[in-house]
């Protein structure tokens, strides 16, 4: 019984703490909630924190570690502080102690700054990447002396981008060969954009940009600079992308020079020296009415290749004549009818047939007519089809009306195939005013869309010379 009555008064003590203490915090709890919802003097936050929001906050190391040589025990006491209060005992450390402590201190602090910079998520870390590499020191005082200091700093950027891949294309033109339809192509492409900068001493920089992808080749540049002390004669040398800026307005700078300039100075004298190559070159432009005016030259043939055709040798040959009083044309050629055909790359089944093309079919004039044995008819009309020895083959049933023996019929001419004739089947029409458009005095023919290098095209056209008609080829 004894027992039991101390256990219960035990009970009712820690019962009764309990409810006091609850009950005084909940009545303090309620007192400053009041207070604060009378007058809540703290100011709105200046940043917007959201309750989702994570990030870091980047403190410095804000201990100190400060050397201390005592030259009495030759001795070197390390202290380590923050602010001005001693955070550790001093440690101390003789001279060979000291010197791999620093060593090895040095190499830690080297590393964790390279890996904070390859690591990229820490602060600082863009600006720690841009020097990654480390500075080399020469012992040399030769070097020194040269360079005016001992140090060799390299920092490279850049970026390279390599694209390859493989290209099949398939063709079924039943006009090519087998071995000419498929076609296997590697495609190798890249891009290079580099930039190093370099410093030797104090007196040597070097600097160079390459970019395989810059419009102008005048902004990969090169250069090399050395400048010496005020004290000496020469102030400075530069090699590679060079300048001559003149202050004078009768003799004019030059840029984007590529050599080696050097200024001198005697005293008050200074001298300025280069030689180099221009790769730059100035000129005049003319503006009138808000827009510039600018001279150019270059061949027809150079801006639209492919597309303009003479019908023959002789309006070739007229055609500066029959324009000499333009825009009166001197020429007794009109043409009526034409015709032209063409590979057929469309696989068009409509208005095609198999033809035979020949090099010198109408021309009269020798020196027009290639290597094969064709021979003018001597006071035949040029063009057409009574102009030389050609005309013996049209005939109704002649051998070169058929595909299969058309070698064989030109033969006696020595004709090579690919040089003085070529055989097109399945060859396509052209329409006139949609795939072409010809001049009936100049003789000459516009087609709408380029011919490309492996494409054949023939012509046969009617003309009259005012008394009598003419016809080259079969219409």
């Amino acid at each position: 019984m004894v027992t039991a009555k101390k256990f219960t008064y035990r009970l009712s003590i820690t019962v009764i703490l309990l409810y006091f203490f609850t009950a005084g915090a909940f009545a303090q709890t309620t007192k400053t909630a009041s207070n604060n919802s009378a007058s809540d003097t703290i100011p709105p936050l200046i940043y917007n924190f959201s309750p989702s929001q994570r990030g870091g906050l980047f403190l410095n190391d804000s201990a100190k570690f400060e050397f201390i040589y005592d030259p009495d025990s030759g001795k070197y006491i390390l202290y380590e502080k923050i602010g001005d209060y001693l955070i550790k005992h001093p440690t101390v450390m003789s001279e060979e102690e000291y010197r791999n402590y620093r060593l090895e201190r040095d190499m830690t602090e080297y590393f964790k700054n390279k890996t904070i910079a390859i690591d990229g998520k820490q602060k600082g870390s863009k600006d720690a990447q841009k020097n990654l590499l480390p500075t080399y020191y020469v012992n040399s005082d030769f070097f020194e002396s040269i360079f005016g200091g001992n140090t060799i700093e390299v920092n490279p950027q850049g970026s390279i981008l390599i694209r390859t891949g493989i290209i099949y294309q398939k063709v079924d033109n039943p006009q090519l060969s087998e071995r000419n339809r498929k076609s296997t192509t590697f495609d190798f492409n890249q891009e290079i954009s580099a930039s190093l900068n370099a410093k030797i001493g104090k007196r040597l920089q070097v600097s160079a940009n390459f970019d395989t992808q810059s419009t102008f080749n005048f902004q990969n540049q090169v250069k090399i600079e050395y400048t010496p002390t005020e004290d000496d004669i020469i102030r400075k040398i530069e090699v590679g992308n060079v300048s001559m800026p003149s202050r004078n307005t009768l003799i004019t700078g030059v840029q984007n020079l590529f050599g080696a300039k050097t200024e001198l100075q005697f005293g008050r004298t200074t001298v300025t020296g280069i030689f180099s190559q221009q790769r730059s070159q100035s000129r005049m432009v003319q503006a009138e009415g808000g827009s510039l005016i600018n001279e150019f030259e270059f061949r027809a043939s150079e801006y639209d290749v492919n597309r303009h055709y003479f019908m023959a040798h002789y309006f070739r040959d007229n055609y500066d004549a029959a324009l000499e009083n333009f825009p009166l044309i001197n020429s007794p050629v009109n043409i009526t009818r034409i015709e032209i055909w063409v590979t057929n790359r469309n696989s068009t089944t409509q208005n095609t047939r198999n033809i035979v093309a020949l090099t010198d079919l109408g021309e009269n004039n020798p020196a027009n007519i290639g290597p094969a044995n064709v021979i003018p008819v001597p006071g035949a009309k040029d063009p057409s089809n009574d102009a030389n020895n050609l005309k013996d083959l049209r005939t109704a049933d002649g051998p070169i009306r058929d595909i299969a023996t058309v070698p064989s019929a030109l033969a006696p001419y020595n004709m090579q195939q690919g040089r003085d004739y070529t055989i097109l089947e399945n060859a396509r029409k052209l329409v006139q005013g949609v795939d072409f458009t010809f001049n009936a005095q100049l003789g000459f023919i516009t087609l709408n869309k380029r011919l490309v290098d492996s494409d054949v095209l023939a012509i046969a056209f009617e003309y009259t010379d005012g008394t009598n008609v003419y016809q080259v080829g079969e219409l």
